[in-house]
């Protein structure tokens, strides 16, 4: 015995085919058109994400550094050169004893002051300018100058010596103060009024 389809049924099931077929268009289409928004949402934290580490990473390079200490090599390679956060030199660049003489020459003093600067830490250090402090017996300022060093990037290990003569020194100096001016500026650039350095 055969099987006997009609017409009708035939027809039925195209129809029945058919319709299964745009509800599955209509099904993959909407599917899709929820896609978009999540994929767009999740590419813009991407990238807000990306911007915000940037951001953060050339406005507070010593914040970096406090969590990633290496990265101190990379900001030197870009030429990025960071200082400490307050006016007081980092603990890896050393002031070495410093010596002064003073000698009278006719109705004047000369001072001489002479020392050397050194670099102990492991990175580049670019040193700023110098500020000189003579003091009177009750220790109180009575002159000050300011010099840059003959050379400013010193590299791990490497100083390097100074020697400034201030003629006319006021004769009621007892003691000279050599400090490196660690200062920075409101938006936390150390301030340089040393000739720029040399490419």
């Amino acid at each position: 015995m055969g099987n006997d389809f009609s017409l009708d049924s035939i027809e039925d099931r195209e129809q029945e085919d058919a319709r299964l077929r745009r509800r599955k268009l209509r099904d993959n289409a909407t599917s899709v058109k929820r896609k978009i928004p999540f994929l767009t949402i999740i590419l813009t934290l991407i990238f807000l994400t990306v911007i915000g580490c940037f951001s953060f990473v050339f406005v507070a390079p010593e914040k970096v550094i406090k969590i990633w200490p290496e990265a101190i090599e990379l900001y030197e390679k870009a030429g990025i050169f960071v200082y400490p956060e307050n006016n007081a030199p980092p603990p890896d660049v050393e002031i070495m004893p410093y010596a002064s003489n003073m000698v009278a020459e006719g109705d004047i003093y000369k001072l001489t002051v002479s020392g050397r600067i050194v670099n102990r830490g492991m990175h580049k250090v670019t040193i700023p300018r110098i500020i000189g402090t003579l003091k009177d017996t009750s220790d109180r300022t009575i002159y000050t100058w300011s010099f840059c060093l003959s050379l400013r990037q010193l590299v791990r290990g490497q100083g390097v010596d100074y020697e400034y003569v201030i003629r006319g020194a006021p004769d009621a100096t007892a003691s000279a103060v050599v400090a490196i001016k660690w200062e920075k500026d409101a938006d936390g650039i150390v301030i340089d009024t040393c000739p720029p350095l040399a490419p």
